[in-house]
């Protein structure tokens, strides 16, 4: 009988840490998302930063600079691609990708997002 007793106890004690565990896990996963998620955030801004940067360093030269000959065809397709991806990088930062990343963020939080009519 007392030992019934002890093992009772003991498997309560154990099922206390398990959950305690549990819980424990589980805030230092959203932790290491949230830095995660950080991480990125801060690499898709200086991607764009640099793309930002060479699109107008490059659209400068080709205003104020003669293009040397033989070169003009490799730096409109240099243009081309820059100003690919700064249509991209504008598109990602105020367009549809925003919102549905604000509203991905709200979600996270346990907010739920105001439904448009």
């Amino acid at each position: 009988m007392m030992i019934l007793l002890i093992l009772s106890k003991l498997e309560a004690d154990f099922n206390r840490i398990e959950r305690n565990n549990e819980c424990n896990i589980g805030v230092q996963t959203m932790d290491n998302l949230k830095t995660i998620e950080k991480g990125k955030e801060i690499n898709i801004s200086i991607i764009a930063y640099l793309i930002i940067a060479g699109f107008f360093a490059l659209l400068g030269m080709m205003i104020f600079q003669p293009l040397p000959e033989g070169s003009s065809e490799a730096i409109f397709l240099l243009f081309g691609a820059l100003a690919s991806g700064f249509g991209a990088v504008v598109n990602y930062f105020f367009g549809s990708s925003k919102s549905s990343n604000d509203k991905t963020k709200l979600m996270s939080n346990g907010i739920q997002p105001k439904k448009m009519l």
